[in-house]
């Protein structure tokens, strides 16, 4: 019986061994604002928001707007969402994906990359001599 999943010890390529590619993949600025509540909301509660929810948070008035936002964004990769019949009338089963979590580590890097800088032990304030 073949399986598709690697066997332990293998070894992977390339590709695989580095993880999501997300410099290909542009978002609007609404799309990335309703990707930062829903990962904000991780980051808060420790789960999904609903539909309502996440339009309050980011300023759409209609559930089915944030709906069609939550489809572009499962579509560019950065969602997933469960298929028919496995629960997908239930609020809160959004799931942030690795291209997602690459985004904001990435990020992260960042912006400790650039307090790094601001603070350089080397220099002496001007009150400090």
């Amino acid at each position: 019986m073949a399986s598709y999943q690697a066997r332990p010890g293998a070894v992977l390529g390339k590709r695989q061994q580095r993880g999501p590619d997300i410099r290909n993949t542009r978002l609007t600025a609404r799309q990335r604002a309703v990707l930062d509540a829903i990962h904000d909301s991780f980051v808060t509660r420790g789960y999904a928001p609903t539909h309502r929810e996440l339009g309050e948070a980011v300023g759409i008035t209609s559930t089915n707007a944030t709906s069609d936002h939550l489809d572009r964004l499962e579509a560019k990769g950065f969602i997933e969402r469960p298929g028919p019949g496995r629960c997908a009338t239930r609020a809160r089963t959004l799931k942030l994906t690795p291209l997602a979590l690459a985004l904001y580590a990435a990020a992260i890097e960042t912006a400790e990359r650039s307090r790094e800088r601001e603070t350089d032990p080397g220099s002496v304030d001007e009150g400090e001599a």
